[in-house]
């Protein structure tokens, strides 16, 4: 299939911060991205290729459309800008890894990089959540949301849209610690 974009770098640099002048390729590829990782696990394989079938055909349904526009193009200006402030802050060259620096501005420190995306991926995330909460407000409408298809190449919608670092599982070395393996059922182990 050749390569559809769910948004355009133009549209992408019309509705953000993002500096007109910055190169499309780059944004190209944190576009792609983010279609591939972030979108099809948000509505499942099933809408996606059909969104992108769509969009490559030029005959978005009503319905598709508001959830392209309103639920998904949101997320996806988010989960982008959190993508390529790594591309656009530093480049592989022939010499190595460079960061960017001119006469007028510095890199940002790694610290600075990693805030920056986290700022962006949350924001992401409560977009994600609100598409989430669409798409099972009308799953009736959505058939391709509850059924996306069978087979091992076929991503699920993932429900629960927020990421964390926190793990809260593991081996329990204590016997007299309750856990809970199932919601609302406490074990002792």
């Amino acid at each position: 299939m050749a390569t559809v974009l769910l948004i355009s770098p133009e549209e992408f640099k019309d509705k953000t911060s993002v500096n007109g002048n910055v190169d499309e390729k780059l944004l190209q590829q944190s576009i792609l991205a983010c279609q591939d990782i972030f979108v099809q696990n948000i509505i499942g394989t099933g809408i996606y290729r059909e969104l992108k079938t769509q969009v490559q055909a030029g005959t978005l349904t009503a319905l598709n459309e508001t959830l392209l526009n309103e639920c998904l193009q949101p997320a996806m200006r988010y989960w982008i800008m959190a993508e390529c402030v790594r591309p656009l802050a530093m480049r592989f060259m022939n010499v190595g890894l460079q960061s960017k620096r001119t006469e007028v501005s510095n890199p940002l420190s790694s610290k600075e990089l990693t805030e920056t995306e986290n700022h962006y991926r949350n924001r992401a995330e409560w977009y994600a959540t609100r598409t989430v909460d669409y798409l099972c407000e009308h799953s009736n409408q959505y058939p391709l949301y509850l059924n996306a298809g069978n087979g091992v190449d076929i991503i699920q919608p993932q429900v629960n849209q927020y990421t964390t670092s926190l793990f809260l599982g593991g081996a329990r070395k204590n016997p007299n610690i309750e856990v809970y393996d199932e919601p609302y059922r406490k074990n002792r182990r």
